[in-house]
This record gives C-alpha cells, structure tokens and sequence, in this order.
C-alpha cells in the first residue's frame, strides 16, 4: 500500500493526496506537510477503498470515518 494526505488542508486539495513515507525500523507511516486550514483525510493507493477519517473527533482514525479539521489560525 501506498499512503498520502488529501483535503482542503493539503497542497493537493481534494485533487491528489500528498505522499507519506514509510519508515520500516519503526513502522511508521511520517510526512511533512505544509498543512492550511480546511479538511483532510488520510487514503491507501490514490483510491477511497482505504481512508481513514476521525467521526468521534478523539484523534483515533476510523475506516471511512468523518474529515479531520485543522484548526484555523
């Protein structure tokens, strides 16, 4: 799987998701992302079969679960 970032918080917008890199020794999915205020969502292989979201808000990621808002400035 290949994961990314993709939202009106992220230099793609909705169009196309930003990258993360995985990090084998300590299987860890990690990006640096100039993010801005608006929504994203975190998705596997430039598809929406696999996005995670936050419904309960609670900084858990649930399967398909509600955009993840930034905070505004």
């Amino acid at each position: 799987s290949v994961w990314g970032v993709i939202g009106a918080a992220t230099p793609g917008d909705w169009t196309d998701e930003t990258p993360l890199t995985y990090d084998a020794v300590l299987q860890t999915w990690r990006g640096a992302i100039h993010m801005k205020t608006g929504e994203f969502k975190f998705r596997a292989n430039h598809n929406w079969d696999y996005n995670y979201g936050s419904t309960a808000k609670d900084a858990t990621l649930d399967a398909g679960g509600t955009n993840i808002t930034t905070p505004a400035k």
